[in-house]
């Protein structure tokens, strides 16, 4: 129940007698309807509030057409909070059944900042802060961890040849192609092999090894283990340093200790207020709460420290296209052609930009000039069926079948989905989840949190095998024993 006459959520504050709302200095008057249903959704935060409930509060007496009555008032509720239905931020439907209030409680924030706590994150969403902490992606993997280290830590070793290994991690690390992570771990361990001392090596390994874990390279029970006495043992030789704080937020999230995640991250925001990497792992962590104008305003500020970052202009592009801001994230996406010409990721996003606002035509011309295959067959089977060309869409989506079928078939599934054929879609749904907890990875190409906002699945997300495919989804996978807690 609530208690008290102002309630604060997600910089809203609602004054519950004057029936008002307010953020950044802006009022809006509540009509008593979409008022009631605010408290209501408010005194049972995360929890579904069936219709009957609803109705039979704003109607005892009971309406003639209730149904109709109450979408409108949720309606003007949501247009009041600047919420929409299909990417909801405050307010969830659950179809054919309630709502849901999927925000946060909190005390309002004047704007915002990376110097202050990062709040706490319930336990029902620490499986998806896992997730999201350094994969948050329209097309497949993406590195929400900074690519590039904080000035102050960009320290040298004692010994020569430990250095030169450095530098060489440092390369591979950064570079990111195929095989490349491999090579930095090895050479981070033979830097600390020579140098066990070497701080930022630690760091540096600690980064390597969380990306190689999100990336399916690595399998949690061999990673993270090794993760978390990288980073803990980086702090113990220099606790200033404010990439292990980020990896161990990473990998308590990823264990199930929301606590123990959100006080490292605290203490990044606090001793680095202004870090690129600490503010993209800040903007993750809005954005795996639905804040995507929040993350994007964040994973700006990491983009002007860092403008020639590949992975900050990428974050920012995704972090615009969930905010509604599509021309902008498409112009994030053609800059990264300019810094990379054959650009990670960036190329399926930016079909999937042109597919949603209905260019079909550029959508598949863009894709015949991609060497990844797999994301290629993708748009071109989606574009080619929206051109009418049903024939050679079969045919992409054959081949899509032949390069992803033995992986997740997530992709696969969104090509039906947008066909109609919602029964081969949900096939190839949960045989990828399937494939995706027998291989022991932790995320996929197409994370969780991710299908739930694929413009790709709206049909199905409202057939009654969704809510079935989703509960069975969100089991997380076995843990890896966290140690001593």
């Amino acid at each position: 129940m609530l208690t008290g006459d102002e309630v604060r959520f997600d910089g809203w504050t609602l004054r519950r007698k004057a029936g008002e709302l307010s953020k950044n200095g802006r009022r809006i008057r509540l009509q008593s309807q979409p008022l009631m249903i605010l408290e209501q959704l408010l005194s049972q935060p995360g929890e579904l509030v069936t219709r009957e409930e609803l109705i039979a509060r704003l109607w005892p007496q009971g309406v003639v057409d209730f149904d109709t009555a109450l979408n409108s008032a949720v309606r003007r509720l949501r247009t009041a909070l600047d919420d929409q239905a299909e990417t909801p931020r405050y307010i969830e439907t659950i179809p054919r059944r309630g709502y849901r209030f999927i925000g946060r409680l909190e005390a309002p924030q004047a704007a915002v900042t990376p110097a202050v706590a990062a709040a706490p994150v319930s336990a029902g969403r620490g499986w998806r802060m896992a997730a999201v902490a350094l994969l948050v992606a329209m097309a497949s993997a993406l590195y929400l961890g900074a690519e590039l280290r904080s000035p102050a830590s960009l320290r040298k070793s004692a010994n020569p040849q430990a250095q030169e290994l450095y530098q060489r991690a440092e390369h591979f690390y950064q570079r990111r192609g195929e095989g490349d992570l491999g090579l930095a771990v090895r050479y981070f361990e033979e830097t600390l092999a020579l140098d066990p001392e070497f701080a930022q090596a630690w760091s540096g390994l600690s980064s390597a090894l969380w990306i190689s874990i999100v990336e399916g390279q690595l399998p949690p029970e061999q990673g993270l283990a090794r993760l978390r006495e990288a980073a803990e043992r980086a702090l113990e030789l220099d606790p200033a340093l404010a990439e292990p704080r980020v990896r161990l937020a990473n990998y308590w999230r990823f264990t199930g200790d929301a606590r123990k995640a959100d006080e490292q991250m605290r203490v990044a925001l606090e001793m680095h207020p202004g870090d690129p990497l600490v503010l993209t792992a800040y903007a993750s962590q809005l954005a795996s709460e639905d804040r995507y104008p929040e993350a994007a305003a964040l994973q700006q500020q990491a983009l002007d420290a860092e403008p020639l970052s590949y992975a900050f202009r990428y974050n920012l592009g995704v972090y615009l296209y969930f905010s509604g801001r599509v021309a902008e994230a498409e112009q994030e996406m053609i800059k990264l052609r300019e810094l990379n010409p054959k650009p990670l990721n960036a190329p399926e996003l930016h079909g999937i930009l042109l597919l949603t606002t209905d260019r079909h035509r550029e959508a598949l011309v863009l894709a015949q000039t991609w060497p990844e295959e797999a994301d290629r067959f993708f748009i071109a089977a989606i574009a080619l069926d929206r051109l009418g060309r049903r024939a050679e869409s079969d045919e992409a989506l054959s081949k899509l079948v032949e390069s992803e079928g033995a992986r997740e078939g997530f992709r696969i599934a969104e090509v039906y989905a947008q066909r109609g054929d919602a029964d081969r879609a949900f096939e190839w749904l949960n045989a990828g989840e399937a494939r995706r907890r027998a291989n022991a990875r932790s995320f996929g190409r197409r994370p969780l949190w991710l299908l739930e906002h694929s413009p790709f699945l709206e049909a199905l997300r409202q057939d009654s095998r969704w809510e079935h495919w989703y509960a069975a989804a969100q089991r997380p996978w076995t843990r890896v024993a966290a140690g001593d807690n």
